[in-house]
């Protein structure tokens, strides 16, 4: 909502550079490791660090909580004003946690074809996560599941290949007609 009122008031967010956005991800892997040590060593630890998940504060409590957890939870979801998701992309252990068990997948599931990424650059240019490579590759680490680039790959208007495809069986098909189109009336 806070992305969608955002555009709304005509603003654009902030969008950090490649080797700025490689470097705020690792935080939510650092943040991760924290809370698994913390967790075998201290209850006590655990239990704060597992603040670091500011919808618990809206959620669970409706912000029946001291204001530095209210604050927290605001300052998360004002983030994403200015960084889309910045919240999920750069702190969230629990996106962390689901990017590792990204990288153990058996396949990728996620259909891609010959000419994705080279001569294509839609569904990379699409993806607001930042989640395909120049090559068309997902890192499903930072894939949010969100299937826009699902939908750009099976749509014959969006799709380059596709649209290539249909214009060339278009060209298939109308040199193959018979150009003297008479109606026959069967007599």
């Amino acid at each position: 909502l806070t992305t969608k009122a955002l555009r709304v008031l005509g603003l654009r967010a902030y969008k950090p550079s490649k080797n700025a956005d490689s470097k705020l991800k690792k935080i939510k892997y650092g943040l991760l490791a924290s809370i698994l040590i913390a967790a075998s060593v201290s209850p006590l630890w655990t239990d704060r660090l597992v603040e670091i998940e500011p919808f618990k504060t809206s959620i669970t409590f409706y912000f029946v909580r001291y204001w530095p957890f209210t604050l927290w939870a605001v300052l998360a979801v004002v983030s994403s004003v200015f960084i889309y998701k910045g919240y999920c992309r750069y702190l969230c252990p629990l996106g962390a946690a689901l990017a590792v068990l990204g990288n153990l997948r058996r396949f990728d599931w996620i259909a891609r074809r010959v000419q994705c990424g080279a001569p294509c650059q839609l569904c990379k240019n699409s993806c607001a996560y930042d989640a395909i490579e120049s090559k068309g590759r997902i890192q499903y680490s930072e894939c949010f599941q969100c299937l826009d680039c699902v939908s750009i790959y099976h749509n014959d208007t969006l799709c380059a290949p596709l649209i290539i495809a249909k214009r060339a069986g278009r060209k298939h098909a109308s040199a193959q007609q018979p150009h003297n189109l008479i109606a026959t009336t069967g007599r």
